[in-house]
């Protein structure tokens, strides 16, 4: 996802070059630098999330390029009092699955996966999966 701070704005965008007339933030070692980079991008790295953020924060960037869920938790810790000034690009940077992965040698991998799939329904259709999700500001 993308941040930006405070009142609601309209940006948006279709390519990554199309950011160009924005001041975009990053953190150095994360997987976007090349694509920043080829697209043209004047990009003001941090050393770590926190450091990108309180950056946005003072102004120097206007959009930050972050998962969402390590955002929310630098947020929610600690800005906690503005966690409503932050918000989020509609358009998502990338959007990337989860997944487990077993080894086919392991003894019983598909048993493991079955029974592992299984009981992630159960606990998704249950109401401590709904209140994780709302406790830490993430949508299904």
């Amino acid at each position: 996802m993308f941040f930006y701070y405070g009142k609601k704005k309209d940006y948006k965008y279709d390519t990554l070059e199309s950011l160009k007339p924005f001041r975009i933030g990053g953190i150095v070692g994360y997987f976007y630098e090349e694509d920043l980079k080829k697209a043209g991008l004047q990009v003001d790295y941090a050393p770590d999330e926190l450091s990108a953020i309180r950056k946005l924060v003072a102004g120097r960037m206007e959009l930050l390029p972050l998962n969402e869920l390590v955002g929310r938790y630098h947020i929610r810790k600690t800005f906690s009092d503005r966690q409503s000034d932050f918000r989020t690009l509609e358009k998502p940077y990338s959007v990337d699955a989860l997944n487990v992965i077993v080894s086919k040698q392991y003894p019983n991998a598909s048993a493991l996966l079955e029974r592992f799939n299984t009981h992630l329904k159960k606990v998704k259709a249950g109401d401590s999966y709904k209140a994780i999700l709302k406790k830490y500001g993430i949508g299904e």
